[in-house]
């Protein structure tokens, strides 16, 4: 049986828009109750793979009202939002609250971006990633790092720029963890001794 077809600039703007919620509310709440609401939204989704994959019973009705959000190898695999939304507890845990939140809007702008620049215009790298890629990563990870680190954050502009690119470079990587888990927890790590060291 085949998967059924996913749309890609759905799937990009759901991961942009819901990418950005958690962080938003995390950042405006009190550190202990963002902590718990964190906590909270990855036990959820981490159970809901659960039951999703290893129960064919529920396989359909836990999919099927989402499916047009996922990849087609997310079928049957754990997909990106449990790793971005498990990364952003770990930024939170990790990082001081600016910080994390900046790494986590990295990955929600500039993932979709690398995504889309990628697929139109990119020339293939040997391991599957494109130059075009990568710089449109790295203007959506600017773009969410001066809009939200150095504007509204009060960030240091070099330490966010720098961010940035480090961002866009590990999204560019042949990694084996997926990217929306290894971006935003290196990117956070050297933002956040960017920030310790410029600010």
């Amino acid at each position: 049986m085949s998967s059924p077809p996913s749309r890609p600039w759905l799937r990009r703007a759901f991961h942009a828009v819901a990418g950005s919620l958690l962080p938003a509310a995390a950042l405006l709440l009190p550190q202990p109750l963002a902590i718990s609401l964190l906590v909270t939204a990855t036990v959820a989704i981490l159970l809901w793979e659960l039951l999703r994959l290893t129960q064919p019973r529920l396989h359909w009705l836990l999919q099927e009202p989402v499916h047009v959000l996922f990849k087609p190898r997310e079928h049957d695999r754990v997909t990106a939002a449990t790793y971005l939304v498990g990364a952003t507890l770990l930024c939170f845990l990790l990082f001081p609250a600016r910080v994390a939140g900046v790494a986590v809007l990295y990955t929600a702008w500039g993932d979709p971006l690398a995504a889309t620049v990628g697929e139109k215009w990119g020339r293939r790298r040997p391991w599957g990633k494109s130059l075009e890629g990568s710089l449109g990563c790295l203007a959506g990870a600017a773009g969410a790092g001066l809009l939200v680190g150095t504007w509204l954050g009060g960030l240091d502009l070099l330490a966010v720029l720098a961010g940035a690119i480090v961002a866009a470079f590990v999204e560019s990587l042949p990694l084996p963890v997926d990217d929306n888990l290894a971006v935003p927890v290196v990117a956070g790590a050297a933002l956040s001794a960017l920030v310790a060291v410029l600010q």
